[in-house]
């Protein structure tokens, strides 16, 4: 059996547990109806689908900047934020796809993604050495990983996480939302929805893990394959809180997820500033905020810019 990383319990989500080499795009992703019916499947496809819109408006805006970010993006990303976050923005919809419910698992290359809500799909043996149990995946024979006796991974501080199976008939990425009490992301609310124009002023960014749809920019992040794992360049672990994010090294920084979705959930309050001290800021002014949408800007200007299918005012 290949070895995963050791469980190791850390804040907002246990990420990826290891790294294959890039694969290509998925084409799709489904939804494990099975385990998600009590959830709301709906609710959960909601959440997706906010979570692919949030990442296309992050490409338009970031490409636009206009009016300016300010201090925060590169707090969260580095110096070369504009770039970093537009390329990784524009790889999920083309690494996540469309919705086409169940995957078939007899169908080879069936490159989706599975969204599983809750640890129900997995098996756990028992004192597989002293300490440690192992969580398995008995659908993909080559992935397991050790978790302290008696735990499991998702933890009282675990919203979400997302395996690889490296498999060649069915899902090749499995993310497991996490059910329980919050932190856990089945306990949070599924989409920011029509709040985007509410009053954010001092709302802190480490709140956005309480709306799915973040949480998923997140996982999708890990998602793509593009070297955003748990851990950072550094050798250090993936970290999740904005005042450790702008503490790190312009190198982990573009390594690290959150610093993704945090930055991108941000763009999705739309008329709302982005402070640099950790907590959303003023409202714009009504001439000097962005569009809405990169369609309300072409629109506006005469000038056509990209994609209009996340717009969802």
């Amino acid at each position: 059996m290949k070895s995963l990383s050791n469980y190791v319990a850390f804040p907002f989500t246990l990420s990826s547990l290891f790294l294959f080499p890039s694969l290509p795009f998925t084409r799709a992703y489904m939804i494990d109806w099975r385990s998600c019916t009590q959830h709301g499947v709906d609710s959960i496809k909601d959440a997706v689908d906010e979570a692919l819109n949030i990442a296309q408006y992050a490409v338009y805006r970031a490409s636009e900047n206009n009016p300016q970010l300010g201090d925060v993006a590169k707090q969260a990303l580095g110096p070369h934020w504009k770039q970093n976050l537009v390329d990784r923005m524009n790889d999920v919809p083309r690494a996540i796809g469309q919705y086409t419910g169940d995957y078939d698992d007899l169908v080879p290359n069936d490159n989706t993604v599975a969204i599983h809500c809750g640890e129900g799909h997995l098996t756990r043996i028992s004192n597989t050495r002293e300490g440690f149990d192992q969580i398995v995946d008995k659908r993909f024979p080559e992935i397991g990983w050790e978790v302290p006796s008696g735990s499991n991974p998702c933890t009282p501080v675990t919203t979400a996480y997302r395996y690889d199976t490296d498999d060649l008939t069915g899902p090749h990425s499995v993310i497991v939302l996490c059910d329980g009490a919050a932190p856990a992301t089945l306990s949070a609310t599924r989409v920011i929805g029509d709040n985007w124009n509410g009053k954010w002023r001092g709302e802190d960014y480490d709140t956005f893990g309480g709306y799915t749809s973040s949480t998923l920019v997140h996982e999708f992040m890990h998602a793509i394959r593009k070297g955003i794992s748990h851990t950072l360049p550094s050798g250090r672990a993936e970290t999740y809180a904005f005042d450790e994010i702008k503490a790190l090294s312009d190198e982990d920084k573009i390594k690290n997820a959150q610093g993704y979705s945090l930055l991108a959930t941000g763009m999705w309050l739309r008329y709302n500033t982005m402070g640099a001290d950790g907590a959303m800021g003023r409202r714009f002014s009504r001439n000097n905020r962005p569009a809405r949408s990169a369609v309300e800007d072409a629109d506006s200007q005469g000038t056509p810019v990209v994609g209009s299918t996340y717009s969802r005012d």
